[in-house]
């Protein structure tokens, strides 16, 4: 293919690409929720920014059974179903509602005993891009805080609220390789008992009714308690993995018995619209419970060795205006492919307009690059000198190279030049090796032949060091152009070529300099 059939190309592909993201619209990732309509994995918040009017929906199911758990080794279960609700009001500030049933059963022979509990909740999170704050990549730290609100209660609407403050940390490097996120938790939770039960007192004297039985269904505890979370998700294209550990630390029951588990879960957005999600999770406990003794009232609450969650999740359910649905990161590899091609458009006009003048240059000897060489024009003033990159090597555009010598340079080196004539928009590759000289003993002569209509001339060379009377020689090439290195000191030159005069002359040459001759030899 054509060198201009490749920037058409190129230039094709870029309006199809600016067509596609236009198309786009306003669309953009939306990080995954938790099963309570927060910012997260599945239990775990994550620090997220927020977008005015950000809105989704979360439903969910668990069940768990353990058949050696409580204090009389009675089989227990546990099923949970949950609806949860979510809208950001502010840039970093959202608001979530949840609600749901929870019922949990144990066996007692030719009968069982049931709780049916009716959830409901609210809670405000917020979030804040800290490390785009500190000139980091967005999302590379981002910080945040949830207050959780419970209402719920078994026999009326609230006794006294149940409030959680949490504090989130999340660190997003999902434009690596291997793209992951990370995100921490703590949070205290205070002694929440006396919400579902009469009193909250440390013995069973004025409520001897309450077991293990109670705190499992009811997820309480009788002292204050420290939670901590820590978890990470691979968001690949398809499916998102993720592994979470929890903790809450309980005030009077220490670390052992204190409910621990870790969540294995996957979510993934399989269809063609984008803001449709389904998850599962599987939960396993950790804690190694001890029942409570009948004279005694439970402190917490006993972990299920398992727990199954499945559920879907819907994300801005329709579209927003002028929205579509997609992948966010394929947006982003467009935006990307789009950047990378606008540039090499920006590369092909000049192109069309300079030319172009790329090389490297290295060690003659050692064959490494050489960095800090000057390179410049010395017969054209306008156009000023630079000097190549650690790696050796250069790219410069100029309006126009017609005749022009350029020359490198670098000290302990000895200099060397080449002629360019170059058409409008050409580009031309030159490699240079340096050889090393001795430094200050060294000067560069270039000559140019022609005859008096300005042809060029091939010719032969002899110049002799008047000093020394050493004699070099040497002839031009078809364009009638010599380069060498000469020691320092004064010269005299004489030109011959068949079918001309011969010329003579004298010149001087200095050390780390370059002396240009122009002569005209004319016909007998």
């Amino acid at each position: 293919m054509s060198v201009k059939a490749n920037k058409l190309l190129i230039i094709a592909q870029i309006f199809v690409l600016n067509c596609f993201a236009a198309s786009l619209g306003q669309a953009q990732e939306y990080a995954s929720e938790t099963l309570d309509a927060r910012k997260g994995l599945f239990r775990l918040l994550s620090a997220n920014e927020y977008e005015v009017g950000d809105y989704n929906v979360r439903t969910s199911i668990q069940y768990a059974r353990d058949t050696d758990l409580l204090e009389d080794n009675r089989t227990v279960e546990a099923a949970q179903a949950l609806i949860a609700f979510g809208y950001a009001i502010l840039p970093y500030l959202q608001l979530s509602a949840q609600g749901g049933l929870d019922i949990s059963a144990r066996d007692l022979g030719p009968q069982s005993q049931t709780y049916n509990l009716f959830r409901f909740s609210s809670a405000l999170t917020s979030a804040y891009d800290l490390g785009k704050r500190w000139g980091w990549q967005a999302r590379r730290m981002t910080v945040g805080g949830s207050l959780w609100v419970d209402f719920s209660k078994i026999t009326r609407f609230f006794k006294a609220a149940n409030i959680v403050p949490t504090l989130t940390l999340s660190t997003d490097w999902s434009d690596q390789k291997i793209p992951f996120r990370a995100h921490f938790n703590t949070s205290f939770v205070p002694a929440n008992g006396g919400r579902f039960f009469d009193t909250n007192a440390r013995d069973q004297s004025s409520n001897p009714s309450v077991k293990d039985f109670d705190r499992f269904a009811t997820k309480t505890i009788n002292s204050y308690g420290i939670g901590a979370g820590a978890g990470i998700e691979f968001p690949f294209r398809v499916v998102i993995p993720s592994t979470e550990v929890h903790m809450l630390y309980v005030q009077d029951v220490g670390f052992m018995d204190s409910p621990k588990w870790v969540t294995i879960g996957l979510k993934g957005r399989p269809f063609p619209q984008k803001n449709i999600e389904l998850f599962a999770a599987a939960d396993m406990g950790l804690s190694t419970y001890t029942p409570t003794a009948v004279t005694e009232k439970p402190k917490t609450y006993a972990v299920p060795t398992w727990n199954a969650v499945v559920g879907f999740g819907l994300s801005q359910f329709g579209k927003k205006e002028g929205e579509l649905a997609v992948d966010a990161r394929l947006y982003q590899r467009t935006l990307d492919d789009l950047d990378s091609k606008n540039q090499t458009l920006a590369d092909l006009r000049k192109d069309l307009a300079y030319n172009t003048v790329t090389g490297r240059v290295i060690d003659a000897e050692t064959k490494s690059p050489l960095a800090e060489v000057t390179i410049g024009f010395p017969e054209q003033t306008n156009i000023r000198s630079f000097k190549t990159g650690e790696d050796g090597r250069f790219k410069r555009y100029y309006p126009l190279l017609e005749g022009a010598r350029i020359q490198f340079s670098k000290d302990g080196y000895e200099p060397s030049s080449k002629y360019l004539s170059l058409k409008p928009g050409e580009s031309v590759t030159i490699d240079i090796e340096l050889k090393k000289g001795i430094k200050n003993k060294i000067g560069n002569l270039v000559l140019n032949i022609a005859d008096d209509s300005g042809k060029s001339v091939s010719a032969s060379i002899v110049l002799r060091n008047l000093a020394s009377n050493e004699e070099t020689r040497g002839s031009t090439d078809s364009l009638g152009k010599l380069n060498i290195q000469l020691p320092e000191g004064q010269y005299q030159i004489e030109i011959s070529a068949p079918g001309f005069n011969s010329r003579r002359d004298r010149l001087q040459i200095e050390a780390g300099k370059a002396v240009l001759r122009t002569y005209t030899v004319t016909r007998p």
